[in-house]
């Protein structure tokens, strides 16, 4: 047991770098002191972020990178012809000595990186190639069998270990992209876990929890303007927080009003479920609901250059219109534009007449199509 206790500790530290890929290089490192070897080099092509993957212990990276770039590829074609995937071998069984100190690969590509013997692999994990050399100088001596056999019981945690991590790699990223598309659209949105703790809000959403009214953060999660209203909401948010992928179905989703104490329209609050979006940070669980937060007094920017451009309205008579379709009366527009009321009034004629529209009500309900979209 005791003989098995190094290589056991090997392999937990390859699958807890799973979850800590900086530890990746020292998970290798102690895999290469097990197999009694001076440097080692592993390399995973086609990463998550569409790059490679480089685990260099004691060696330059430059001249790992060397190791596997195309001219080291074609100096050691012999070497690499007989290469079976998932197969420990050692570099001496491949080509012998006098031949290796002979060859361009040794002298262009391994000497200047003081290796010379090596027990390596190659592993199909997730249908790409990855690369595990782990070697030492001449001096020290071939790999026996018992180095090259602990590299072979160790290889399947190995593939492993790189299949998991390119699998979350790949999922952070998508949790990476669609976090960044939250956060640029015009809704507010939320997502919390089961108990109503916040994983992440975009900037709208920050913007009306950051009112306090009608929907706050309190210690224990997200509050609503009353007692009875928290429970109603938590209520909610614990019974979408349940469902899983087979109960799903157009029954999952919900909605909610909340009242507020400004006495602004309620807060309209769609719920729905969500699963494995690893969008929280530490220390908080998985989101569980998606909460689309919608403000119904707060009407959207309308894109000025754009109703101007469509109408062939002045920039007065844009403003204008755009403020009028944002929910400002005359007298509003007045004030914000700094102009008399009988101005705005004579900017409103024209915009009418050059919509084609025979009153205010029907003038807004037409611009409100040409809502401004863009980065909180």
């Amino acid at each position: 047991m005791d003989n098995l206790r190094p290589a056991l500790d090997a392999i937990n530290k390859l699958y807890a770098a799973v979850l800590e890929p900086a530890s990746w290089s020292a998970a290798v490192e102690n895999v290469t002191d097990l197999l009694r070897a001076d440097h080692a080099i592993v390399f995973s092509p086609g990463t998550a972020d569409g790059g490679d993957s480089f685990a260099a212990v004691r060696v330059d990276s430059a001249h790992a990178a060397r190791i596997y770039s195309a001219e080291a590829a074609q100096l050691g074609s012999r070497m690499l012809s007989g290469i079976q995937l998932g197969l420990a071998f050692s570099s001496a069984s491949v080509i012998p000595d006098r031949d290796m100190e002979n060859s361009a690969f040794y002298n262009e590509i391994v000497r200047p990186a003081n290796g010379f013997y090596s027990t390596s692999a190659c592993l199909g994990a997730g249908g790409t190639l990855t690369a595990l050399n782990f070697c030492r100088p001449r001096k020290k001596g071939p790999f026996d069998s018992a180095g090259i056999g602990t590299l072979q019981a160790i290889l399947p945690h190995f593939a492993n270990a790189i299949e998991l991590s390119r699998r979350l790699a790949a999922a952070r990223q998508q949790a990476s992209d669609l976090q960044q598309l939250l956060d640029r659209v015009d809704t507010a949105v939320m997502l919390v876990d089961a108990a109503g703790q916040p994983c992440f809000a975009n900037g709208r959403a920050l913007r009306i929890v950051g009112q306090a009214d009608g929907l706050m953060l309190g210690v224990s999660g997200l509050l609503a303007a009353t007692p009875p209203a928290t429970r109603r909401l938590r209520h909610a948010i614990a019974g979408i927080g349940r469902y899983d992928v087979a109960a799903a179905g157009s029954g999952a989703a919900q909605d909610l009003r909340l009242e507020r104490p400004s006495r602004r329209p309620p807060l309209l609050l769609s719920l729905f479920p969500i699963w494995q979006l690893a969008l929280s940070p530490a220390g908080t669980s998985a989101p569980r609901v998606a909460l689309f937060i919608t403000e119904p007094d707060d009407c959207p920017p309308i894109d000025r250059d754009a109703i101007a451009d469509a109408f062939r309205l002045t920039p007065r008579e844009a403003s204008v219109a755009a403020l009028l379709a944002a929910g400002h009366d005359l007298k509003g527009v007045a004030q914000a534009l700094a102009i008399g009321i009988g101005t705005a009034r004579y900017h409103l004629k024209n915009v009418l007449g050059k919509t084609n529209t025979s009153n205010q009500a029907t003038m807004v309900a037409g611009l409100r199509g040409f809502v401004r979209r863009g980065v909180e």
